[in-house]
Formats: structure tokens, sequence, C-alpha cells
């Protein structure tokens, strides 16, 4: 999904994009979002399907508009398109990096668009980026400490 056809030794317009940004957790999660192997419930169910994994989107937490009209919360699995196009707890930022696009296959093939995408999961903090906390979780575990930018 992620590449166009190759240009020689060049890198896709995913990983340019997603190396552009520097960070190691971002690149890997833009390799992980390419081939499927995300934190997202669609891996939890094909790789570890006894391990009791949360793939409910944590959305169903957020509080309810006033003038919601749905007589019922829907809850969604926590898979990469939900996250990143239709959940209600990203929706400014998906209105702010995203504005005009609704496929993945379409964002990895152009660099500009891989960095709007980019900008996107580091502004919201994607759930992406690691496994979800249990429902029965109480404290999230602490977040390890970023690698020492090696040019400053």
């Amino acid at each position: 999904m992620a590449c166009t056809i190759p240009d020689g030794n060049a890198l896709a317009p995913a990983v340019k994009a997603a190396v552009a940004k520097r960070s190691r957790c971002l690149t890997s999660l833009i390799c992980q979002l390419c081939t499927g192997h995300c934190f997202d419930a669609n891996y939890s169910d094909n790789f570890h399907t006894n391990a009791g994994d949360n793939t409910t989107c944590p959305c169903i937490h957020v509080p309810r508009q006033p003038n919601h009209t749905y007589p019922c919360r829907r809850t969604h699995r926590h898979i990469k398109e939900h996250v990143i196009f239709h959940c209600v707890k990203t929706t400014s930022a998906q209105g702010q990096f995203l504005q005009g696009l609704g496929s993945l296959r379409v964002i990895f093939q152009s660099q500009d668009l891989m960095s709007r995408l980019c900008n996107f999961l580091t502004h919201t903090e994607s759930s992406l980026f690691r496994p979800l906390l249990s429902p029965l979780s109480e404290t999230p575990e602490p977040r390890p400490e970023p690698w020492p930018d090696p040019h400053t």
C-alpha cells in the first residue's frame, strides 16, 4: 500500500516524509502503517488472538455533545482508518491536517500528503503509537524517554 513504483534506490515518498520529521517513533509508526503491523485491532486479531488486547477505540469515552441525536453511543474498533479519518477524539486535527483526504493509499504516494499525516499523528499523539490500555488499567505505562538528538 505504501509504495509507489520504485525509482532506483530512492526512498518511497512515505518514508521520505517520515524521515524528514526526525522522529524514530514516527518513522517506525509510518513503516508499521504501511505494512499493517501497527498497534490496531486488526493486528491484535491476526497476531495476538488470545492476548485479550483492548481493540475498542478510546473515543467511546469522549463526552457526548448536547445536540447529539443518536439513541446510543457506538463503539468503534481501533483500526488505523478509524483513528486517522473518523475518530471523534481527533476531529479538529483531521480538519487541520487531513482536510480533503480519506485514503491512506493516496496519502502514502505523496511526500507532501505524508508530511501532513505525520503532522497529524504527532499533533494528536496518536493512539497508534502504542498498544491501547486495557479497559481495566487505571494507570498508563510510563512513556519511554525520547532518544537524544545527535545534532544538538
